[in-house]
């Protein structure tokens, strides 16, 4: 696991939603784990324009600053890049989910369909 300095989380919190988002992808790709928030293994969904969107961040210390207000008894879930294809992956394409890429606190992140995440995950993977 990755560590993470107090200045990179202070620098990576003031990127744009799409700058954080290239930023997430590459995290992925570079340890093939994911973070989202959970409660009894239930995955917390948000909703924007009506549609409904899973979260997930690169780090587990941005998963937990966005643990608050609605989300303060949910917790961190650690995903491997496995659990992601095999649970994950197909929980999205069964609901029809977009993917929130990195919210802060209560803003939305990047929001992507799950076609875009996998292209954009598969391009930064070709690079290793």
């Amino acid at each position: 696991m990755k560590i993470i300095s107090q200045k990179e989380v202070d620098n990576v919190l003031k990127l744009s939603p799409l700058q954080r988002y290239k930023y997430t992808v590459k995290w992925i790709a570079d340890g093939l784990t994911i973070y989202t928030l959970a409660k009894q293994a239930t995955i917390a969904i948000t909703e924007l324009e009506g549609r409904k969107m899973i979260s997930f961040w690169s780090a587990e210390v941005f998963a937990q600053l966005s643990a608050k207000g609605a989300w303060s008894d949910y917790e961190v879930m650690k995903v491997n890049f496995e659990a992601f294809e095999s649970e994950i992956i197909p929980l999205i394409m069964k609901e029809d989910y977009l993917l929130n890429i990195f919210s802060i606190e209560d803003k939305s992140g990047f929001v992507v369909d799950l076609d875009e995440f996998i292209t954009d995950l598969n391009e930064e993977l070709s690079n290793y």
